[in-house]
């Protein structure tokens, strides 16, 4: 996997809770940059999930469930 050309987009925050598959935000703006199915998400650049969907602009699914520390107001 080549991440040579790999933009980070940290607009907003965030809200998460362990074991739940919806990341919520606040100031996010998901739609307007164009983040989409199949993009990272990560909090902290160690555990990496797959976005399944993007609902809105202060929406989006994981792939998977989120097994990390419950969050909120996350500032990326």
């Amino acid at each position: 996997m080549n991440f040579k050309d790999t933009e980070w987009y940290r607009t907003g925050r965030v809200n998460i809770r362990n074991g739940a598959a919806i990341v919520t935000g606040v100031g996010t703006n998901w739609l307007i940059a164009e983040v989409k199915a199949g993009d990272i998400f990560t909090l902290d650049g160690s555990q990496l999930y797959e976005i399944a969907s993007v609902t809105s602009s202060t929406e989006l699914n994981l792939k998977t469930r989120y097994q990390g520390e419950s969050v909120e107001g996350f500032k990326a």
